[in-house]
């Protein structure tokens, strides 16, 4: 029966959210079951743009490490334990290193998260990149969008015979505080203004530009 063994070093992007512009990575390593001696049992992760480690006190408290058993006739996962025989230290450049304190013969699993450092005001994605002591490395990737500004047609309240339609216009998805807040959109050609509200805001139109402003700031937690 041939042995199935998986790759030495596989990472992906698992998750995202948009509110908090956080994203859920997660590293396969040593899949291959090699036997690796505790001085190259490491790992360096280096993030992309604006990124930064989600942890509560320490930077090992943003991980969750399993020591997972692997079907040789399949390749499937068969079972994982949480394991705590690490160490992570972050490295100037913006990123870590995790290193265990033990050989190796087991495959691991690594799950961690990265934020946003600043206000994400445009779409980018996001590139990271992992590398073990036996120079393999693997790189994921992961779009992330501006929650500043969000506008979308409300096409169930379109009305095909009366020629309108409903627009909504979202601000502060990422929960900053925001103060001094006005809007201004312009219509385009062929589409009149027939009215704006919204709890807080006071709008008004002149031609195809629609103006909406508010007194009091948007605070965290909180959009408007």
């Amino acid at each position: 029966v041939a042995v199935r063994r998986g790759q030495p070093l596989d990472k992906t992007a698992k998750a995202y959210d948009s509110r908090t512009q956080t994203i859920t990575w997660e590293v396969k390593y040593n899949y291959d079951e090699k036997a690796i001696p505790q001085a190259k049992a490491n790992l360096t992760d280096l993030f992309g743009t604006n990124q930064k480690l989600v942890y509560a006190t320490t930077a090992k408290d943003g991980f969750t490490v399993q020591r997972v058993t692997i079907d040789p006739d399949t390749g499937a996962e068969t079972g994982s334990e949480t394991v705590d025989n690490y160490t992570v230290i972050p490295n100037a450049k913006g990123g870590f290193t995790l290193q265990f304190a033990d050989d190796l013969t087991a495959a691991y699993k690594i799950v961690y998260k990265t934020t946003a450092e600043n206000r994400v005001e445009a779409g980018l994605s996001v590139k990271n990149t992992i590398n073990d002591a036996f120079g393999n490395k693997d790189e994921a990737s992961q779009n992330i969008g501006q929650q500043v500004i969000q506008k979308t047609n409300l096409s169930g309240q379109t009305d095909y015979n009366n020629k309108t339609t409903a627009w909504r216009i979202t601000l502060n998805g990422d929960e900053y505080t925001m103060s001094g807040v006005s809007v201004t959109d312009t219509l385009p050609a062929g589409l009149m203004f027939a009215s704006a509200a919204g709890t807080g805001w006071a709008c008004s139109a002149s031609g195809q530009t629609v103006s909406c402003t508010r007194s009091d700031a948007i605070a965290p937690g909180a959009s408007a």
